[in-house]
């Protein structure tokens, strides 16, 4: 969710050269701040979003969110020990 096109586009290529655990480690990463991204959005959207419409689907997925963000910084300190 951050950044431009261009450069999800690189970061997906730099992940597709890293092998194994470098990946691992990589991709979580990666998942990690674009989960805060995700979240940072949404609880914003909530806080100051002028269509409620909009914001009532920001309030219901941030808790996925949130539940995904977390199991990634599981994933990533269980990853981070091997």
């Amino acid at each position: 969710m951050s950044g431009t096109e261009s450069a999800t586009k690189a970061e997906i290529k730099r992940l597709d050269d890293l092998k194994g655990a470098d990946f691992d480690r990589a991709y979580l990463k990666w998942v990690i701040k674009e989960q805060k991204s995700g979240i940072s959005l949404c609880e914003n959207q909530v806080r100051v979003g002028k269509d409620a419409d909009v914001s009532v689907f920001a309030k219901d997925i941030l808790e996925t969110g949130r539940k995904h963000l977390q199991k990634a910084e599981e994933l990533s300190e269980t990853t981070n020990s091997k």
